[in-house]
């Protein structure tokens, strides 16, 4: 037999291509101008093709693993919530080229902040899952992870209330702001999931 595959370094790898996706977001974010759209919603897509490749490996060791670190189960789950939030973040990127916005609002920025808070509180959690059974600060971690997402919710309702209350004549900015308040919340939506699921292992296992 070969090396023992390493299930918490393989986490630990997708969530840089996580952390990964929410620098390039923000800095897509903050040089927008000139910026082009579609090289950079490219080289997204390939931090989130390098993460599948990840993934169909861990899959495949899996397969052939006796006892793994975590149930089965748990590890497949735990992964497609992983590839969900990196996903989520390249919608984000794929609605600001698809709708060529070039000026983000308040709300938008506020947003992109409430996300990278919620990516380092993630990764907080995944640091901590060598040690989900014992250790503590895994349970401040995944908390975090829920209080910032819950920021998220608030800003969420808030943001499309006023985008429809200010009964803009132009179409085509509405469509454009209510898809990126989608995609935000998604991606938050995605990442909570994450934690809430590592809280779900964290309980069958105590």
């Amino acid at each position: 037999m070969g090396e023992r595959y390493d299930y918490y370094r393989y986490f630990e790898t997708v969530m840089s291509c996580c952390i990964g996706q929410r620098n390039m977001l923000a800095y897509a974010m903050n040089h927008i101008e000139g910026l082009d759209l579609k090289a950079h919603a490219e080289a997204m897509h390939e931090i989130e093709h390098g993460a599948d490749e990840l993934k169909r490996e861990m899959t495949g060791r899996l397969l052939r693993e006796f006892i793994p670190a975590i149930e089965r189960d748990d590890l497949l789950t735990m992964a497609n919530l992983m590839e969900l939030a990196i996903d989520g973040m390249e919608e984000i990127m794929k609605a600001i080229r698809i709708h060529d916005i070039r000026h983000f609002d308040e709300t938008a920025r506020q947003f992109m902040d409430i996300l990278s808070r919620c990516v380092d509180a993630l990764a907080c959690v995944i640091t901590q899952l060598r040690e989900f059974k014992t250790g503590e600060r895994i349970n401040e971690c995944i908390e975090a992870v829920k209080t910032v997402e819950r920021e998220g919710d608030v800003l969420y309702l808030e943001a499309l209330t006023a985008l429809y209350a200010e009964r803009s004549p132009d179409i085509y900015d509405v469509l454009a702001r209510n898809a990126l308040i989608e995609a935000f919340e998604m991606a938050l939506n995605a990442c909570e999931k994450v934690a809430h699921y590592v809280e779900v292992v964290r309980i069958k296992n105590i």
